[in-house]
């Protein structure tokens, strides 16, 4: 059985096809919940970096299906 996510959760895997230094690290799915339609997927992916102070964090980015960036209701691009 495949895996599959509850709303509300997701799951990041390494990037097996990293093929350069800009493509993220880990990618992944989340399943939307609350605001957004129930049950909605989204893509994700992260990168390993580091802060100014040197402490090691994930930066995430989010899309739909069609590689759009996730946005709030004003149109903003959401902070990941």
């Amino acid at each position: 059985m495949a895996y599959e996510n509850k709303p509300g959760s997701g799951a990041l895997f390494p990037n097996d096809k990293k093929g350069n230094e800009k493509a993220p690290d880990m990618t992944g799915n989340l399943c939307a919940h609350r605001d957004m339609k129930a049950g909605e997927e989204f893509q994700v992916a992260m990168w390993k970096t580091k802060s100014k102070a040197g402490k090691p964090y994930g930066s995430l980015k989010a899309s739909d299906k069609q590689g759009t960036s996730v946005s709030d209701s004003s149109g903003d691009e959401l902070p990941f």
